[in-house]
């Protein structure tokens, strides 16, 4: 099993680890005195709560973590495509699709999935797209069409 290792020097993020060796880690106590555990990181990513962000164009700053982000964008207007684009790396992800008003595409990095009004279409995602992970600190994210959609960000 896994478990969540929170340190103080990130409050409210933490590492998931899985321990080596037999310690039965459920019955540490405060009588226990001094032991160690040897824990294995699989990956290395610092989690945290889910938070979301609405996308108009700002600086966003993550802190020291790397997140895989979902994008959401509820359409006001038609469109024919959707663009997101990394400035930092500059990778992005689109879409082509006839979005009319009231589309909701979800674009999932961490699962590389795209659905449009809860239905999977992969078909509408262009071959160019690379999904990306938000980098530690500060980045830049563009979208268009700019004015056809409110678009979130969300990440763990």
């Amino acid at each position: 099993d896994e478990y969540k290792v929170v340190r103080d020097m990130y409050p409210g993020n933490y590492l998931m680890a899985l321990q080596e060796g037999e310690y039965e880690i459920q019955n540490v106590t405060g009588t226990d005195g001094e032991f160690e555990i040897e824990l294995t990181m699989l990956d290395p990513f610092i989690y945290g709560n889910r938070k979301e962000i609405t996308l108009i164009g700002q600086a966003i700053d993550l802190g020291p973590g790397e997140y895989w982000p979902t994008i959401t964008a509820k359409f006001t207007t038609a469109a024919s495509s959707f663009k997101v684009t990394h400035q930092e790396t500059g990778k992005f992800v689109e879409v082509k699709y006839g979005f009319v008003v009231g589309d909701l595409l979800v674009i999932d990095f961490n699962k590389r999935n795209v659905t449009i009004n809860n239905n999977v279409r992969m078909t509408a995602f262009t071959l160019k797209s690379r999904f990306f992970k938000l980098v530690p600190f500060t980045n830049h994210l563009t979208v268009s069409p700019y004015t056809a959609a409110t678009v979130k960000l969300l990440y763990e």
